[in-house]
Order: C-alpha cells, then sequence, then structure tokens
C-alpha cells in the first residue's frame, strides 16, 4: 500500500511544479503595481510624469505619445497617478445591425 501513495504524491507533485515552470501560467499571477511603475518613471520626483518621462525608453514613440495623450484626461501635459493607473475604457460602438431600419416610419 506504501508504493501506490508515494506515486500518486509523485505524481501530484510532479504535476504542481510543472504548472508553476510554465510561463504562461506563471505570469497570469503576476499584475504590476502601477503606483510603482508610476514611482520608478517619476524621474524628478514631483508626482507627476511628463511627456518625456512617460515615454523614456517607449519601444514605439508614437504608440507612447498616444497613450499618453489619451491618459492625460485634464490635458495639462503631465500625468498624475490617478491619471496613469486608470483603466483604459473600452469604447461601446452601436451596433447598427440591430437598430430599426427606419426609425420614423
Amino acid at each position: 500500500m506504501k508504493k501506490p501513495l508515494f506515486l500518486s504524491t509523485l505524481i501530484v507533485a510532479t504535476s504542481l511544479a510543472l504548472l508553476g515552470a510554465n510561463p504562461v501560467l506563471a505570469k497570469e499571477g503576476k499584475k504590476k503595481d502601477p503606483a510603482k511603475l508610476f514611482e520608478k518613471l517619476d524621474a524628478d520626483k514631483n508626482a507627476s510624469l511628463s511627456k518625456d518621462e512617460f515615454n523614456a525608453g517607449a519601444k514605439n514613440p508614437e504608440k507612447a505619445e498616444k497613450a499618453f495623450n489619451a491618459k492625460d484626461t485634464n490635458k495639462d501635459g503631465a500625468l498624475s497617478l490617478e491619471e496613469f493607473s486608470a483603466k483604459k475604457k473600452k469604447s461601446h460602438k452601436k451596433d447598427k445591425s440591430t437598430a430599426p431600419a427606419n426609425p420614423a416610419a
């Protein structure tokens, strides 16, 4: 009876080890803390990110500039932690296929 228990334990342990070693599954549990990233990017430590600080090291400067402009909701040229941390809002386009063909009729 000790042999099947040992084998079952070995199989479970191996399965758990393999799940932990899978980079796709391992990334699911890790979420970046926006406050830590904000602090890292804020080079002059003034509690706001300038466009230059935000774009520093960006792989795609055009995309980074668009992201900065979208996040800068008050259009003051700097991002607060609140603006930086805000989730991107999904655009809800109306589906014309469900609208009545002729609402005036």
